[in-house]
């Protein structure tokens, strides 16, 4: 009787391993949406398994590319409207409005160095640490689009998790939980390595270089961001590249996330033949004037900045073991810059750089959006020198065009 008993209950739970392993494989939708097949596409499926098993040993033809589909070169399967932001770049009123660069970003970044006493629990931002943080916060006001262009990198890759309940890419996330973030990542490239690594690959690589460079790191499963110059007008931009697209006749598009214009596909056009690169900023809707920027060669004016420089430790600018560098940052000013030797630096009137003291450095800054003022460059030098600083108005950094902030931040911050 037993025995009986033990084999219907082995019946019984086979039955139901069968049952349930197929709606394993199917989600509830699936199954109440599958359609019945027809006999002509049950038929179509033996005659398939027959030819199959008949040209088993034959080599298999490769799949022919649809007419009309991309060919990439490489991609790394990110895509604006479900791994970009949904929400528009868009630019600040600091000190109208609170800051964006918080004490605990700059915790999160320096750690005890940037807090009086170093107490990081309850923060108060040392003087150098403090102004450092109001410049950048200014800086900001002129767009976040290089903070957005890496904070929907780490999410896309798992550095970083959206906290929302639901959201599970930065698509999904509001502005409001991720702004710490995106300020981190803007403000990490006012910093080394990024700031030096992101001007040195700008001074040595061509157009051509750029496509290159992505198509071997996408493949390598590696992500970047690029950071472009408009050398007229002294605006810079920064987007999330996602694949290279050859286009034929020696053009590639590297296709990229443009936070300037959520959703929508974009990319800058390589043209290999001549060495050159361009972008329409304004896209390709009709009716819009196209708002062309674009440089060559000698140009250097694009850069391919690495994922994995964002994730080493930030160099403190502020603190006196920044590798014997000072850094100054101008408000609202223009400033030309002249050591002991007479020799000097500066940002000229047609946007030209002069650079004549030996280890200076002139670091643009990423931060389009239309309408506002070009954010001003920041000056790096040799720390054992002694500096004349001449000072003469400009455009505010980070405002449209013809508005101020006001005249009390007029001047420069030597750290």
């Amino acid at each position: 009787m037993m025995q009986v008993a033990m084999t219907k209950l082995r019946l019984l739970l086979a039955f139901t391993l069968v049952a349930t392993s197929g709606i394993g494989c199917d989600t509830i939708s699936d199954l109440l949406n599958k359609k019945d097949k027809t006999a002509d596409e049950d038929g179509d499926e033996e005659e398939d398994d027959d030819s199959d098993s008949k040209d088993s040993d034959k080599p298999k033809k490769k799949k022919k590319k649809k007419k009309g589909e991309p060919n990439y070169l490489a991609d790394t399967g990110f895509r604006p409207e479900k791994d970009g932001f949904a929400f528009k770049n868009t630019g600040g009123q600091y000190p109208k409005t609170p800051p964006v660069l918080t004490e605990n970003v700059m915790v999160k970044m320096f750690g005890d160095k940037a807090c009086v006493g170093g107490d990081t629990k309850e923060c108060t931002l040392t003087l150098p640490a403090q102004e450092w943080a109001h410049k950048v916060n200014r800086y900001i006001n002129g767009g976040q689009c290089e903070g957005m262009a890496v904070a929907s990198l780490t999410m896309f890759k798992g550095n970083d998790k959206p906290k929302e309940l639901f959201a599970f890419s930065a698509h999904q996330v509001g502005r409001k939980e991720v702004t710490p973030l995106i300020a981190e990542y803007w403000a990490y490239q006012m910093t080394d390595p990024v700031q030096r690594e992101r001007d040195k690959w700008m001074a040595t690589h061509t157009p051509n270089d750029v496509g290159d460079t992505l198509v071997k790191m996408f493949k390598n499963g590696e992500m970047a961001t690029l950071a472009f110059f408009d050398r007229r007008s002294r605006q810079g931009h920064a987007t999330t590249p996602y694949a290279v697209e050859d286009r034929g006749n020696n053009i590639q598009w590297i296709k990229m996330y443009d936070n300037n214009a959520p959703d929508e596909e974009r990319y800058i056009e390589i043209d290999r033949s001549a060495n050159t690169w361009k972008y329409n900023l304004a896209g390709v809707n009709p009716g819009v004037k196209p708002m062309m920027w674009g440089g060559g060669a000698d140009s250097h004016s694009i850069s391919v900045i690495p994922m994995a420089l964002r994730l080493k430790k930030a160099v403190c600018p502020f603190c006196t073991d920044n590798g014997n560098r000072t850094t100054i940052m101008p408000s609202s000013a223009s400033l030309n810059i002249t050591d002991e030797e007479g020799r000097r630096v500066a940002v000229n009137d047609d946007g030209t750089i002069t650079n004549e003291i030996p280890g200076a450095e002139v670091i643009l800054t990423p931060g389009y959006l239309e309408g506002y003022a070009p954010l001003e460059p920041v000056f790096v030098v040799p720390a054992d020198k002694e500096y004349d600083i001449e000072v003469s108005g400009s455009n505010v950094a980070g405002t449209s065009a013809g508005e101020a902030l006001g005249d009390d931040d007029k001047g420069v911050a030597v750290f």
